[in-house]
């Protein structure tokens, strides 16, 4: 008889067990509020996830990317090396998008896309941050009327050689 109890008690804390897991799962919550939620790893890296965006840091606690919003509302992704070192920043601005990569030394290396006058450029520059080439869309007024251009620097980024796309007329 006393194994027919245990059985019998057995089956029912189960039962009961089985039925506030079933009751659990098919709950919805709709909102979750906090100021921040961290994420910390086994590693020693952690995820901090605010009201700005995502931030992951390495074990070192070196911000190693983010993703969200800058201080103008505008949207950004920063990724940077183990060291902290931004090395890449794709973001939306005033006039448009733009990615950015940087080097080592945290010199601007690449510069792609949209300018004031919503026209698209590509420049290119030397290890210390100097531009020396440049494909853009000449847009100065009336004068270039947006064709195409590459522009070429010396090292210290002065204009070597500047060519539009327009063809000359006969």
């Amino acid at each position: 008889m006393k194994n027919y109890f245990t059985g019998f008690f057995t089956a029912m804390c189960l039962t009961v067990s089985l039925f506030i897991l079933m009751g659990s799962r098919s709950q919805f919550h709709q909102d979750i509020i906090a100021n921040s939620i961290i994420v910390p790893n086994s590693d020693g890296s952690m995820t901090i996830l605010d009201g700005n965006g995502i931030t992951t840091y390495n074990d070192e606690g070196k911000v190693v990317s983010t993703l969200g919003k800058k201080n103008d509302e505008q949207g950004h992704l920063l990724l940077s090396n183990k060291d902290g070192n931004t090395m890449c920043y794709l973001g939306s601005g005033s006039y448009g998008g733009t990615l950015l990569t940087y080097n080592i030394r945290g010199k601007e290396t690449s510069q792609l896309g949209t300018g004031k006058r919503s026209h698209g450029g590509l420049m290119i520059y030397n290890r210390n941050g100097i531009n020396v080439a440049e494909l853009t869309t000449f847009d100065n007024g009336d004068y270039f009327r947006g064709d195409g251009g590459l522009i070429l620097n010396d090292r210290n980024g002065e204009d070597v050689w500047v060519q539009d796309g327009r063809k000359e007329i006969k």
